[in-house]
Protein backbone atom coordinates (compact mmCIF):
# COMPACT_ATOMS: atom_id res chain seq x y z
CA UNK A 1 0.00 0.00 0.00
CA UNK A 2 2.64 2.25 0.93
CA UNK A 3 5.32 0.94 -1.60
CA UNK A 4 8.62 1.80 -0.51
CA UNK A 5 8.35 4.93 1.30
CA UNK A 6 7.06 5.65 4.71
CA UNK A 7 4.24 7.17 5.76
CA UNK A 8 5.83 10.67 7.45
CA UNK A 9 7.21 10.53 3.66
CA UNK A 10 3.78 11.09 2.21
CA UNK A 11 2.90 13.25 4.48
CA UNK A 12 6.08 15.37 4.13
CA UNK A 13 5.31 15.47 0.43
CA UNK A 14 1.40 16.03 1.17
CA UNK A 15 3.01 19.26 2.77
CA UNK A 16 5.40 20.86 0.26
CA UNK A 17 2.35 20.14 -2.00
CA UNK A 18 0.10 22.22 -0.32
CA UNK A 19 2.56 24.74 0.28
CA UNK A 20 2.94 25.16 -3.24
CA UNK A 21 -0.40 25.28 -4.11
CA UNK A 22 -0.36 28.44 -1.88
CA UNK A 23 2.11 30.14 -3.41
CA UNK A 24 0.45 29.01 -7.08
CA UNK A 25 -2.98 31.07 -5.21
CA UNK A 26 -1.11 34.06 -4.18
CA UNK A 27 0.44 34.00 -7.46
CA UNK A 28 -3.33 33.66 -9.28
CA UNK A 29 -4.16 36.66 -7.21
CA UNK A 30 -1.72 38.99 -8.70
CA UNK A 31 -3.89 38.14 -11.95
CA UNK A 32 -5.34 41.73 -11.74
CA UNK A 33 -1.76 43.00 -11.74
CA UNK A 34 -0.94 40.65 -14.71
CA UNK A 35 -3.22 41.71 -16.22
CA UNK A 36 -1.87 45.53 -16.58
CA UNK A 37 1.24 44.66 -18.01
CA UNK A 38 2.74 45.38 -21.11
CA UNK A 39 5.31 43.57 -23.03
CA UNK A 40 8.42 45.39 -23.03
CA UNK A 41 7.36 47.87 -20.33
CA UNK A 42 8.61 48.05 -16.35
CA UNK A 43 6.57 46.10 -13.81
CA UNK A 44 4.87 48.74 -11.39
CA UNK A 45 5.59 46.43 -8.87
CA UNK A 46 9.50 45.10 -9.29
CA UNK A 47 10.65 46.78 -12.48
CA UNK A 48 11.18 43.55 -14.36
CA UNK A 49 10.37 43.57 -18.04
CA UNK A 50 9.95 40.06 -18.86
CA UNK A 51 6.47 38.56 -17.59
CA UNK A 52 6.82 35.05 -17.38
CA UNK A 53 2.91 34.39 -15.93
CA UNK A 54 1.42 37.42 -18.05
CA UNK A 55 2.05 34.95 -20.74
CA UNK A 56 -0.10 32.32 -19.80
CA UNK A 57 2.45 30.22 -17.87
CA UNK A 58 0.38 30.10 -14.87
CA UNK A 59 1.43 26.59 -13.18
CA UNK A 60 -1.88 24.70 -13.03
CA UNK A 61 -3.04 24.47 -9.36
CA UNK A 62 -5.50 21.26 -10.13
CA UNK A 63 -2.50 18.79 -10.90
CA UNK A 64 -0.99 19.63 -7.72
CA UNK A 65 -4.62 19.34 -5.67
CA UNK A 66 -5.06 16.17 -7.11
CA UNK A 67 -1.83 14.74 -5.92
CA UNK A 68 -2.41 16.28 -2.56
CA UNK A 69 -6.07 14.63 -2.61
CA UNK A 70 -4.25 10.95 -3.74
CA UNK A 71 -1.52 11.48 -0.65
CA UNK A 72 -4.69 12.40 1.42
CA UNK A 73 -6.28 9.29 0.62
CA UNK A 74 -2.97 7.45 0.84
CA UNK A 75 -2.12 8.61 4.35
CA UNK A 76 -5.96 8.32 5.33
CA UNK A 77 -5.52 4.39 4.31
CA UNK A 78 -2.50 3.86 5.72
CA UNK A 79 -3.95 5.35 9.33
CA UNK A 80 -6.80 3.12 8.99
CA UNK A 81 -5.08 0.14 8.49
CA UNK A 82 -2.47 0.97 11.32
CA UNK A 83 -5.37 1.33 13.94
CA UNK A 84 -6.60 -1.90 12.56
CA UNK A 85 -3.28 -3.36 12.94
CA UNK A 86 -3.28 -2.00 16.62
CA UNK A 87 -6.51 -3.61 17.38
CA UNK A 88 -5.45 -7.20 15.84
CA UNK A 89 -2.12 -7.11 18.15
CA UNK A 90 -4.55 -6.42 20.66
CA UNK A 91 -6.97 -9.43 20.07
CA UNK A 92 -3.79 -11.20 19.39
CA UNK A 93 -2.15 -10.14 22.76
CA UNK A 94 -5.82 -11.28 24.35
CA UNK A 95 -6.45 -14.27 22.85
CA UNK A 96 -2.41 -15.37 23.80
CA UNK A 97 -3.24 -14.34 27.24
CA UNK A 98 -6.49 -17.07 27.04
CA UNK A 99 -4.46 -19.89 25.79
CA UNK A 100 -2.28 -19.52 28.55
CA UNK A 101 -4.67 -19.49 30.70
CA UNK A 102 -6.68 -22.46 29.43
CA UNK A 103 -3.42 -24.59 28.97
CA UNK A 104 -2.63 -23.82 33.27
CA UNK A 105 -6.01 -24.48 33.55
CA UNK A 106 -5.89 -27.80 31.61
CA UNK A 107 -2.69 -28.51 33.31
CA UNK A 108 -4.40 -28.12 36.54
CA UNK A 109 -7.16 -30.78 35.52
CA UNK A 110 -4.95 -33.03 34.66
CA UNK A 111 -2.70 -33.09 38.01
CA UNK A 112 -5.91 -32.77 39.93
CA UNK A 113 -6.94 -36.58 37.45
CA UNK A 114 -4.10 -38.24 38.16
CA UNK A 115 -3.96 -37.34 42.31
CA UNK A 116 -7.71 -38.55 42.08
CA UNK A 117 -6.82 -41.57 40.52
CA UNK A 118 -4.11 -42.12 42.60
CA UNK A 119 -5.98 -42.06 45.32
CA UNK A 120 -9.06 -44.46 43.88
CA UNK A 121 -6.18 -47.09 43.09
CA UNK A 122 -5.36 -46.45 47.08
CA UNK A 123 -8.86 -47.01 48.16
CA UNK A 124 -9.44 -49.88 45.75
CA UNK A 125 -6.40 -52.21 47.24
CA UNK A 126 -7.22 -51.07 50.63
CA UNK A 127 -10.88 -52.74 49.87
CA UNK A 128 -9.17 -55.67 48.60
CA UNK A 129 -7.09 -55.64 51.62
CA UNK A 130 -9.94 -55.55 53.83
CA UNK A 131 -12.80 -57.44 52.06
CA UNK A 132 -10.95 -60.64 53.17
CA UNK A 133 -10.95 -59.73 56.83
CA UNK A 134 -14.58 -58.50 56.37
CA UNK A 135 -15.86 -61.85 55.17
CA UNK A 136 -14.52 -63.10 58.06
CA UNK A 137 -16.11 -61.02 60.43
CA UNK A 138 -19.07 -61.41 59.07
CA UNK A 139 -19.53 -65.23 59.26
CA UNK A 140 -18.31 -65.08 63.01
CA UNK A 141 -21.41 -62.55 63.29
CA UNK A 142 -23.32 -64.57 61.79
CA UNK A 143 -22.30 -67.57 63.35
CA UNK A 144 -23.41 -65.73 66.31
CA UNK A 145 -26.88 -64.33 65.36
CA UNK A 146 -27.85 -68.13 63.78
CA UNK A 147 -29.28 -68.99 67.50
CA UNK A 148 -31.82 -65.49 67.23
CA UNK A 149 -32.91 -66.37 64.00
CA UNK A 150 -30.99 -64.16 61.90
CA UNK A 151 -29.61 -66.73 59.17
CA UNK A 152 -28.60 -63.54 56.84
CA UNK A 153 -26.67 -60.25 56.96
CA UNK A 154 -27.62 -57.65 54.11
CA UNK A 155 -25.37 -55.31 53.50
CA UNK A 156 -27.03 -52.31 53.11
CA UNK A 157 -29.82 -52.58 55.96
CA UNK A 158 -26.76 -53.43 58.93
CA UNK A 159 -27.95 -50.14 60.64
CA UNK A 160 -31.75 -51.00 60.96
CA UNK A 161 -30.88 -54.61 62.00
CA UNK A 162 -28.94 -53.48 64.82
CA UNK A 163 -31.61 -51.22 66.15
CA UNK A 164 -33.54 -54.50 65.57
CA UNK A 165 -30.87 -56.07 68.27
CA UNK A 166 -31.25 -53.60 70.33
CA UNK A 167 -34.48 -53.38 71.01
CA UNK A 168 -34.88 -56.94 71.54
CA UNK A 169 -32.24 -56.70 73.72
CA UNK A 170 -33.94 -54.28 75.96
CA UNK A 171 -37.34 -56.39 76.05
Amino acid sequence: MLGDKLLREYRTEKETLLREMAFIKKIEELEDHRAKLEDGKPCPLCGATEYPFAEGNVPAPDEIEQKIEALTKLIDKADEQEAVIKKLEQAETAARKNLNDTEKLETEAANDKKAAEKTLAELKDALTKLRPGFEELKQAVSGKLKPLGITEIPESEVESLLESLRSRLKA
